[in-house]
Protein backbone atom coordinates (compact mmCIF):
# COMPACT_ATOMS: atom_id res chain seq x y z
CA UNK A 1 0.00 0.00 0.00
CA UNK A 2 1.29 3.42 -0.94
CA UNK A 3 -0.33 6.00 1.27
CA UNK A 4 -1.31 9.12 -0.64
CA UNK A 5 -3.18 11.37 1.75
CA UNK A 6 -3.79 12.00 5.40
CA UNK A 7 -7.10 13.77 5.90
CA UNK A 8 -7.74 15.63 9.15
CA UNK A 9 -11.29 16.76 9.76
CA UNK A 10 -13.96 17.34 12.36
CA UNK A 11 -17.66 16.60 12.42
CA UNK A 12 -20.00 14.86 10.03
CA UNK A 13 -17.77 15.07 6.94
CA UNK A 14 -15.65 12.32 8.51
CA UNK A 15 -18.52 9.84 8.24
CA UNK A 16 -19.22 10.83 4.62
CA UNK A 17 -15.54 10.25 3.81
CA UNK A 18 -15.43 6.97 5.72
CA UNK A 19 -18.48 5.72 3.83
CA UNK A 20 -16.97 6.75 0.48
CA UNK A 21 -13.63 5.11 1.34
CA UNK A 22 -15.39 1.83 2.13
CA UNK A 23 -17.45 1.96 -1.09
CA UNK A 24 -14.35 2.74 -3.16
CA UNK A 25 -12.30 0.09 -1.32
CA UNK A 26 -9.44 2.56 -0.90
CA UNK A 27 -6.66 2.00 1.58
CA UNK A 28 -4.34 4.80 0.47
CA UNK A 29 -6.19 7.55 2.38
CA UNK A 30 -5.99 7.76 6.17
CA UNK A 31 -8.47 9.91 8.07
CA UNK A 32 -8.35 11.45 11.52
CA UNK A 33 -11.40 13.02 13.12
CA UNK A 34 -10.68 15.65 15.74
CA UNK A 35 -13.49 15.73 18.28
CA UNK A 36 -12.39 18.81 20.20
CA UNK A 37 -10.78 21.75 18.43
CA UNK A 38 -9.97 23.77 21.53
CA UNK A 39 -7.73 23.18 23.24
CA UNK A 40 -6.23 21.71 20.09
CA UNK A 41 -4.95 18.15 20.65
CA UNK A 42 -1.45 18.87 19.28
CA UNK A 43 0.38 16.20 21.33
CA UNK A 44 -2.08 13.50 20.26
CA UNK A 45 -1.87 14.62 16.65
CA UNK A 46 1.93 14.42 16.72
CA UNK A 47 1.69 10.81 17.89
CA UNK A 48 -0.91 9.91 15.24
CA UNK A 49 0.72 11.67 12.27
CA UNK A 50 4.35 10.73 12.92
CA UNK A 51 4.12 7.34 11.10
CA UNK A 52 3.06 9.21 7.94
CA UNK A 53 5.70 11.95 8.07
CA UNK A 54 7.86 10.55 5.26
CA UNK A 55 5.29 9.69 2.60
CA UNK A 56 1.94 11.42 2.99
CA UNK A 57 0.41 14.70 1.93
CA UNK A 58 -1.65 16.31 4.67
CA UNK A 59 -5.06 17.95 4.26
CA UNK A 60 -7.70 19.62 6.38
CA UNK A 61 -11.17 18.76 5.08
CA UNK A 62 -14.40 20.51 6.03
CA UNK A 63 -17.87 20.80 4.58
CA UNK A 64 -18.39 24.41 5.64
CA UNK A 65 -17.24 27.21 3.33
CA UNK A 66 -13.53 27.97 3.73
CA UNK A 67 -14.21 31.22 5.59
CA UNK A 68 -16.67 29.69 8.07
CA UNK A 69 -15.41 26.35 9.32
CA UNK A 70 -12.43 25.56 11.50
CA UNK A 71 -9.77 25.94 8.76
CA UNK A 72 -8.44 29.32 9.87
CA UNK A 73 -8.22 28.24 13.51
CA UNK A 74 -6.65 24.79 12.95
CA UNK A 75 -4.22 25.34 10.07
CA UNK A 76 -1.47 26.86 12.24
CA UNK A 77 -1.78 24.05 14.78
CA UNK A 78 -1.60 21.43 12.05
CA UNK A 79 1.33 23.24 10.42
CA UNK A 80 3.14 23.30 13.76
CA UNK A 81 2.48 19.56 14.11
CA UNK A 82 3.94 18.87 10.65
CA UNK A 83 6.99 20.98 11.47
CA UNK A 84 7.42 19.11 14.76
CA UNK A 85 7.31 15.66 13.13
CA UNK A 86 9.56 16.94 10.31
CA UNK A 87 7.08 15.87 7.65
CA UNK A 88 8.60 15.58 4.18
CA UNK A 89 5.50 17.14 2.62
CA UNK A 90 5.41 19.87 5.20
CA UNK A 91 2.36 21.87 4.12
CA UNK A 92 -1.23 21.35 5.15
CA UNK A 93 -3.67 21.90 2.29
CA UNK A 94 -7.39 22.63 2.31
CA UNK A 95 -10.19 20.52 0.86
CA UNK A 96 -13.70 21.91 1.15
CA UNK A 97 -16.13 24.48 -0.13
CA UNK A 98 -14.93 27.82 -1.46
CA UNK A 99 -15.43 30.93 0.69
CA UNK A 100 -19.04 32.08 0.71
CA UNK A 101 -21.29 34.67 2.34
CA UNK A 102 -23.72 31.98 3.49
CA UNK A 103 -22.97 28.84 5.51
CA UNK A 104 -25.36 26.75 3.39
CA UNK A 105 -26.50 26.72 -0.22
CA UNK A 106 -30.19 26.55 0.63
CA UNK A 107 -30.76 23.78 -1.92
CA UNK A 108 -30.44 20.12 -0.98
CA UNK A 109 -29.36 19.04 -4.49
CA UNK A 110 -26.67 21.71 -4.65
CA UNK A 111 -25.44 20.77 -1.19
CA UNK A 112 -25.22 17.09 -2.22
CA UNK A 113 -23.37 18.05 -5.40
CA UNK A 114 -20.87 20.16 -3.44
CA UNK A 115 -20.46 17.40 -0.85
CA UNK A 116 -19.72 14.92 -3.65
CA UNK A 117 -17.11 17.31 -5.06
CA UNK A 118 -15.36 17.35 -1.65
CA UNK A 119 -15.40 13.53 -1.53
CA UNK A 120 -14.08 13.34 -5.11
CA UNK A 121 -11.21 15.69 -4.27
CA UNK A 122 -10.25 13.61 -1.24
CA UNK A 123 -10.10 10.40 -3.25
CA UNK A 124 -8.57 11.72 -6.51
Amino acid sequence: MKLKKVIICSGKVYFDLLNAREKLKRDDVVMFRIEQLYPFPAKSLIKELKPYAKNANFYWCQEEPKNMGAWFSVRDYIQWTLDTIKAKNNEVSYIGRSPDASPATGYAKRHQHEQQEIINEVFN
